[in-house]
């Protein structure tokens, strides 16, 4: 994406790179020049020729809306309900039924996906903890395996700000933010994430890189892309650092047990969730940490 803007930005401005080494008597390079995109004039906006064309633009952008993974419309339905309405008929459901019906169908296909990604998860942890090298912290809930030893003697703690390099994704592969994304190793604060990170990094040493499996009770639970989807770190601690002295004061004056009222946590969350989740790839270029992982749960 980068390096793409970045060739746009030297075409537009004509920058010719090899201009340095052209003889003095050769031919001049021409500047190259971002084409002058023509703005259609009042009359061509509103000519039949065009009003086709977005007709027709429209009926493709209503064709992929019924591709809803919640329910699959029937797309001879819709024709004959636009033919019913340009006929004056009544439509067989009132706007609010509609709404409604709409609804507790998506609530209801929501819900079988959830259900089915939480049992996906499960099975996952289940076999995955017979692997050689896996560590379970938590049985059936919560998993490591040491990619790269650390070394040294200092190890995360609760009293730490680890710098990391991170990827997470979910286990079917769908990727929900990296260190790369956001510009390098990032500075976490383990009491602002995640029970199962938190819980995942404890321990580990500067130069380790451990793959840790958090089970969705431990995660993001209904919240996010993929509800109940098993979460995938792969983290490594690059730097230990204090904790500052203000967030340790903090730290003593909070319940022990903040993060593991997990239920509690994720309803409080639930807008952040969604805005954390909501992982368009139009905004992954404008990303932060706290946004693309729910690092930051205040």
């Amino acid at each position: 994406m980068v390096f793409q803007t970045f060739t746009k930005y030297m075409v537009a401005c004509g920058v010719v790179l090899a201009s340095n080494v052209i003889a003095d008597d050769a031919a001049p390079v021409p500047t190259l020049q971002a084409p002058v995109k023509k703005v259609p004039t009042k009359e061509e906006l509103f000519s039949q020729d065009f009003i086709q064309k977005l007709s027709l633009t429209y009926g493709h952008m209503i064709q992929k809306s019924l591709n809803n993974p919640m329910i699959q419309l029937n797309a001879k339905g819709v024709m004959d309900g636009i033919q019913e309405g340009i006929d004056g008929k009544k439509a067989p459901l009132t706007e609010k039924e509609y709404e409604e019906a709409l609804q507790a169908i998506q609530q209801y296909a929501y819900d079988d996906m959830a259900n089915k990604n939480l049992a996906e998860a499960e099975a996952m942890l289940k076999k995955n903890a017979t692997e050689s090298g896996v560590v379970v912290l938590e049985d059936g809930k919560l998993q490591y395996k040491v990619l790269k030893e650390g070394t040294g003697d200092a190890k995360v703690t609760e009293e730490t700000m680890p710098t990391i390099n991170y990827e997470a994704t979910y286990s079917n592969g769908q990727k929900l933010g990296s260190s790369e994304q956001t510009g390098g190793p990032i500075d976490v604060k383990l009491n602002d994430t995640i029970p199962g990170f938190k819980k995942g990094m404890l321990g580990m040493k500067v130069g380790e890189k451990r793959r840790i499996l958090i089970h969705p009770d431990l995660g993001f639970g209904k919240s996010g892309q993929l509800p109940n989807g098993l979460l995938v770190f792969e983290v490594e601690v690059t730097k230990l650092s204090p904790l500052p002295t203000d967030d340790m004061s903090d730290d003593e004056d909070d319940d022990e047990d903040d993060f593991d009222n997990d239920d509690a946590d994720l309803e409080d969350d639930d807008d952040d969730l969604a805005d954390a989740d909501d992982f368009d790839d139009e905004d992954e270029d404008n990303a932060s940490p706290s946004d693309d992982l729910n690092f930051n749960k205040s």
